[in-house]
C-alpha cells in the first residue's frame, strides 16, 4: 500500500503550520520530506536515527587490512513513499555531485533499503570524499 505525503502528514497529526516539506515539527533540523522518505516520526527527535556514512571495502563489508576503503551510506526507506524520488550522490569537492553509474555503486536496493558506496576509494593523504542521499519532493 502506498501513502502520499498529505496522508502521511494527516496520519502524524501535523498542523498546517507543521506540514510543509521543509518544516521540522520536532525542531531537530530534520525536514518533513526526509522524515517521510526514511519512515520516521516527524514529531520525535530523529537525529540519532539518521543514516551515517561508513567506510567499507569494495563489496560493502568492513574493509580488511590493505583493502581499498570506500565511503558508503546504508538507508532504510519508507516503502509507502512512492511519490518522491531519492537520489544517491557522491563528490570529491561538494561542487560537482555525481549520481551516475561511474560515480557510485549500488550494493543493495529494495523498497525498504538503499545501500550504496562511492566508486572512488578513499586513500590516505587524499582530499575527502562526500556522500549524501537527496530527496526530491512530491
Amino acid at each position: 500500500m502506498t501513502e502520499a505525503y498529505p496522508a502521511w502528514t494527516y496520519r502524524h497529526d501535523l498542523s498546517l503550520s507543521e506540514a510543509g516539506l521543509q518544516d521540522t515539527p520536532a525542531a531537530d533540523g530534520v525536514p518533513n520530506l526526509l522524515a517521510y522518505a526514511l519512515g520516521l516520526d516527524p514529531k520525535s527527535n530523529k537525529q540519532h536515527l539518521l543514516p551515517k556514512p561508513l567506510l567499507t571495502g569494495a563489496d560493502g563489508a568492513p574493509p580488511t587490512s590493505g583493502e581499498s576503503r570506500f565511503v558508503a551510506l546504508d538507508l532504510f526507506l519508507n516503502p509507502s513513499a512512492t511519490d518522491i524520488t531519492g537520489i544517491p550522490e557522491v563528490s570529491g569537492d561538494l561542487m560537482f555531485l555525481g549520481a551516475g553509474e561511474g560515480d557510485l555503486q549500488i550494493l543493495d536496493q529494495s523498497p525498504t533499503r538503499l545501500f550504496f558506496r562511492d566508486a572512488t576509494a578513499v586513500e590516505n593523504g587524499q582530499p575527502g570524499r562526500f556522500i549524501r542521499f537527496r530527496v526530491g519532493s512530491p
